[in-house]
């Protein structure tokens, strides 16, 4: 229970018990100045009880503050009531949302900047005010239908150079700043996210394209409208373990994709985290893997596959980033997930969503070999405690699919075995695979 809520909490309890055990015998002189005012019985026990006077009690009411706890904790907290009169000018406020601004240090002046612009939620007002957001801002996303929360996605935008003043041109096409911001970073121009949304994807899974480099005027040859299931129904799904793929050769043409399945296959994140990462981003970490390409020739796709692991697991190392005090701090929330790779520090779901950035490079270095093979995060799982990835073949009839863990990989890697036993990178187990919860997901996200 947070300080608010407990101590609104004792000061019913209070009340409660002085009405019980102290009311029998209250001396009419107490109570006469009280009743003179209008005050019930019942108010005037708590306001004597909590030391407040009658003439205090009427100078609340008469600026408006008529609830007996709301004029105690301002009372307690020493806030006049001509003072809780001006917050209460604009805002609906209660004792509680005035006292948290009088202890910020925020005026009722600068409060009245942000209700000229509509901005009326207490929480929310408070929040722009201490990350330093100028109020028009804060309108021009809300104008646009973009609500401006989280506050930090905000703050994201104006130190990434976001020109609020085109907000209006992702009206309706995101829901918040956190999406706005993703979008933005991803270098994904309003053009390009317009027809990204005409071909029927959202705007969280064109950022999704935009990451794995799908650019919109290659969609007519990659999707197609038909549903998943008509052209792949679950039992053509084939489930494999990685090592299974060490012979596979490549369709010798891109194949189109249904669109509901194409979307979840450029997916980079989960649906609980989720990192910027813009098109510089991903030229720097290109630089970075060029030394693995060197004298890499006609690699099959068992060893690209293999190879995106490799990278990651020899850039990163496991690192608690989300828990530990002085790792949050260096890793601030909406933080680029270029980030992580240049400090070579992260956790699961870290290591796993670079391990697909990394291979959509990869893909990019070698497109026959990799035609029609994806990574993605991982595709309808069930465990909420730890992240790893999908790799989904689309061939003419069928699916070929497979999990890998970068994150367990680095901990039992074993490069030069791999042939000669079950691949440490294999994932397709029962602690991290269940078939009968897949096909179910899957019809229900894909077919339906």
């Amino acid at each position: 229970m947070n300080s608010r809520k407990l101590y609104r909490l004792v000061l019913v309890l209070c009340l409660m018990f002085f009405q019980t055990t102290l009311a029998v015998s209250m001396p009419d002189s107490r109570i006469a100045p009280y009743l003179d005012i209008g005050i019930h019985k019942n108010d005037i026990e708590y306001f004597i009880q909590c030391n407040i006077s009658a003439v205090t009690v009427d100078t609340y009411r008469g600026k408006g503050v008529r609830n007996r706890i709301d004029i105690a904790l301002l009372d307690k907290a020493g806030i006049s009531a001509a003072l809780a009169a001006d917050y209460r000018q604009d805002y609906p406020l209660d004792a509680e949302d005035i006292t948290d601004y009088v202890k910020a240090g925020i005026t009722p002046s600068q409060l009245e900047k942000y209700s000229e612009h509509g901005l009326f939620i207490a929480d929310q007002v408070l929040s722009l005010i201490k990350e330093h957001i100028p109020p028009e801002y804060a309108a021009m996303l809300q104008n646009a239908h973009i609500f401006a929360y989280p506050v930090q996605a905000v703050k994201a935008l104006l130190d990434n150079g976001f020109p609020f003043e085109t907000a209006l041109l992702y009206s309706r096409s995101v829901k918040n700043a956190e999406e706005l911001n993703h979008l933005y970073i991803s270098g994904l121009t309003p053009a390009q996210l317009y027809s990204a949304l005409l071909a029927g994807f959202t705007a969280q899974e064109a950022v999704g394209l935009a990451q794995h480099g799908i650019a919109a005027e290659d969609f007519s040859r990659r999707i197609t409208q038909e549903n998943t299931c008509t052209l792949y129904p679950p039992a053509s799904i084939r489930f494999v373990q990685l090592e299974a793929l060490i012979e596979y050769q490549p369709v010798q043409e891109t194949l189109p994709v249904p669109i509901k399945l194409f979307a979840q296959l450029h997916t980079t994140f989960s649906e609980d985290d989720s990192f910027p990462l813009s098109p510089e981003d991903k030229a720097s970490i290109t630089r970075q893997i060029q030394k693995y390409l060197k004298g890499m020739k006609d690699p099959s796709t068992y060893d690209l596959i293999h190879l995106a692991s490799d990278i990651v697991s020899d850039r990163m190392k496991y690192a608690d980033v989300d828990t530990q005090p002085e790792l949050k701090a260096l890793f601030p929330a909406h933080c680029s997930l270029n980030r992580f790779w240049q400090y070579g520090l992260g956790d699961c779901d870290k290591f796993a969503a670079l391990t697909s950035v990394v291979f959509s490079l990869l893909k990019q270095h070698f497109p026959e070999t990799l035609r029609n093979v994806y990574m993605t995060n991982a595709l309808f799982k069930e465990r909420k405690d730890h992240e790893w990835n999908s790799l989904v073949i689309v061939d003419y009839d069928h699916l070929i699919m497979t999990y890998l863990d970068t994150t367990d990989y680095q901990s039992h890697l074993d490069k030069v075995h791999r042939f000669k036993q079950a691949s440490p990178l294999n994932a397709l187990d029962g602690e991290h695979f269940n078939q009968q919860q897949f096909l179910q997901h899957y019809q229900q996200k894909l077919c339906q």
